[in-house]
């Protein structure tokens, strides 16, 4: 378990950053010795802060897919180039018949990272001594 008691650094900071290595609320009420309820509440606003943030972010994306989707009716509807007529119309019924998907992203904790470098080393140790020449 990881231990993170540094008095420079505050209690919901350390808090954060063990939940964010994966640690449960019980873990980190253990490794600081805060009570429970406590490491709750800062996860709980930790979470309402983040939640907020993408509420935000949502509306900022929202008012850039309206500018798109105007930029590509400006396309369909103004432009000489049929190439570029074909390619908007394309997108178009792509997003229209579901055949793009938006790209998702994985998410891995700092521990599972670790535990794939090191077997990355191990991997790449067993192949240099299978690789390494026998001695004659």
């Amino acid at each position: 378990m990881t231990k993170m008691k540094d008095k420079s650094v505050g209690f919901e900071a350390q808090v954060i950053a063990l939940s964010g290595q994966g640690l449960s609320a019980e873990d980190i009420s253990q490794a600081l010795t805060l009570d429970l309820d406590a490491v709750e509440l800062v996860l709980r606003g930790a979470e309402e802060r983040r939640s907020m943030e993408c509420s935000k972010l949502e509306k900022g994306f929202s008012a850039l897919e309206d500018l798109a989707i105007s930029s590509i009716s400006n396309v369909l509807a103004y432009s000489e180039n049929d190439s570029a007529k074909v390619r908007a119309a394309g997108y178009v019924l792509d997003q229209r018949l579901g055949l793009k998907k938006p790209a998702t992203t994985t998410h891995i904790t700092i521990q599972q990272l670790n535990m794939r470098i090191e077997q990355a080393r191990e991997r790449a140790a067993r192949f240099i001594k299978d690789a390494s020449p026998i001695p004659v």
